[in-house]
């Protein structure tokens, strides 16, 4: 065993609830800290949600600008002096596709032993003035790599190409299956505590972000209380991002009394247990965290053909309706009755607990670094 454990870097934009950090963060709670310890280089000033979580388990945070047009002649100069100044970094993981580039071939050119790339989505091209500059980043980075990693196929053939997604390791978003599993004691504990007892509760959990597409969610939920007017929507997210313009948004439709904003929450478990049904029209998602844990709390998903198909777990829980359709077809799909079960042993059964694969990860690092 080594004296002191071996430190891996994982580059991020921040550390939020968002998919690929909640996922971290699921992975961190349950390494071996004798063996292993997560650092974290960041590239926003503000404190994210998971930092001072990070700090107790004995992590270390760093922070480098932000990068952007006007920031990025800058950044390869930021990022060299940085890791010239931190050798003890043999492994560099790297989450942020923005600074995965500048990171990565900095890392080879400094010799770094293991240089990973991970893909958390598989993003519609969306066109814009950096659009050159991104698709060639993303080809150009591959060389400097030592390995691929995917949240599924889908991420990593979009990522990687589909020749080095053959060769991509696939780490599952991993939950805590238990904690997530559907009980119909602490439904009723939770409906009765916020008063949901005669609702039917569409929930979401998801960053207030273009990608996530919640002013369309404002306008299906709108379809869905003409149908059932005892319907509510309760969006689970940090109240930033356009936390703001979307509240305004549900006020100015008339929405404002039949939706809850809960702010970050550290009970997400909790509360899907009062969910009737999971809203998740995201513009694309890889394989969702948010959506393993749905499944694994039994119940009804309603998302939309830009998230990857592999994340149906239990498919028929999933409906994948096209963003095409109109807001009062993905209202029906909404209001469908369902019969809610324990999932718990299937989504086992697929690989996603966290038990098993932190030790599956403990394992790589340690075998790559020690070589």
């Amino acid at each position: 065993m080594n004296a002191v454990p071996l430190r891996i870097l994982h580059v991020c934009t921040t550390m939020n609830m968002g998919g690929a950090e909640t996922m971290l963060m699921n992975y961190y709670r349950h390494i071996d800290t004798a063996l292993l310890q997560f650092d974290f280089l960041l590239h926003r000033e503000e404190q994210g949600f998971y930092e001072a979580e990070i700090l107790r388990r004995g992590g270390r945070i760093h922070r480098l600008p932000a990068l952007t047009l006007r920031s990025a002649p800058g950044y390869p100069g930021h990022i060299r002096h940085f890791l010239r100044e931190h050798p003890e970094y043999d492994c560099i993981h790297i989450h942020s596709s923005g600074v995965a580039f500048f990171v990565a071939r900095a890392a080879h050119r400094l010799g770094r032993k293991v240089i990973i790339q991970h893909a958390h989505a598989c993003a519609r091209d969306c066109y814009d003035l950096t659009t050159p500059i991104r698709f060639f980043c993303k080809i150009a980075t591959r060389r400097y790599l030592t390995h691929f990693f995917g949240c599924g196929t889908q991420a990593a053939a979009w990522l990687f190409g589909r020749a080095n997604a053959a060769q991509a390791i696939i780490l599952p978003n991993a939950i805590e299956t238990e904690r997530f599993r559907y009980s119909p004691t602490i439904r009723t504990e939770q409906r009765k505590k916020y008063g949901w007892e005669n609702n039917w509760v569409i929930g979401n959990v998801a960053r207030f972000c273009p990608q996530k597409n919640h002013f369309r969610m404002l306008r299906i939920f709108a379809a869905v209380l003409r149908r059932a007017p005892h319907a509510i929507l309760v969006l689970v997210a940090e109240k930033m991002g356009y936390y703001e313009e979307l509240r305004a948004a549900a006020e100015q439709m008339g929405l404002s009394k039949h939706i809850v904003f809960t702010g970050g929450r550290q009970d997400v478990a909790e509360l899907l247990q009062a969910f009737d049904v999971f809203l998740f029209p995201s513009l694309f998602e890889g394989l969702s965290v948010a959506m393993v844990e749905a499944q694994a709390a039994g119940l009804h998903i309603v998302t939309s053909d830009g998230v990857a198909r592999e994340s149906a777990l239990c498919e028929e829980l999933v409906d994948f309706v096209p963003l095409a359709r109109t807001d009062e077809d993905w209202a029906e799909y909404i209001l469908r009755p369902y019969n809610r079960q324990d999932t718990h042993d299937r989504i086992c059964r697929k690989g996603y607990d966290i038990e098993e694969n932190a030790r599956l990860l403990t394992s790589f690092y340690c075998r790559h670094l020690q070589q």
